[in-house]
């Protein structure tokens, strides 16, 4: 949706080439109109449709979950102020030494979409307690 500040921008300032141009305030309304509209549930956005630390910083800001499907997107959203327990790591081929550094980081929440993924997370979270306190 192209709003009036969009289309200053893209006046003014447009740059060569192709860009993209996001209206926080739009994103900030959408987030709060989902919020609205689903009062028990806890949304989860997906840091990979846009990883742009400004809307990150935003829907951490909001009380925005986040669905990682890297350590690099867990570390992301950790450092636009999330906190690990609002982040989920969703990739479902995770490898093991990931999944121990986002249980080191503090997540909790993983995906999974088989017993040995089940296995994995376990095995993983189970080496990084021990390395701690064992």
């Amino acid at each position: 949706m192209a709003t009036q500040r969009i289309l200053d921008f893209l006046a003014t300032r447009r740059p060569n080439g192709p860009c993209l141009v996001v209206d926080l305030d739009v994103v900030a309304d959408n987030y709060r109109a989902f919020e609205r509209a689903l009062p028990q549930s806890r949304i989860f956005y997906a840091v990979k449709a846009n990883p742009a630390p400004e809307v990150l910083r935003l829907l951490a800001s909001l009380g925005s979950a986040f669905d990682c499907a890297s350590v690099n997107e867990i570390e992301m959203a950790l450092d636009a102020g999330a906190t690990a327990d609002r982040i989920s790591y969703g990739n479902t081929i995770k490898k093991e030494r990931d999944v121990a550094r986002a249980h080191q980081l503090g997540v909790k929440l993983y995906a999974v979409d088989c017993a040995e993924e089940v296995e994995k997370v376990a095995r993983a979270a189970q080496a990084q307690k021990c390395s701690a306190a064992c």
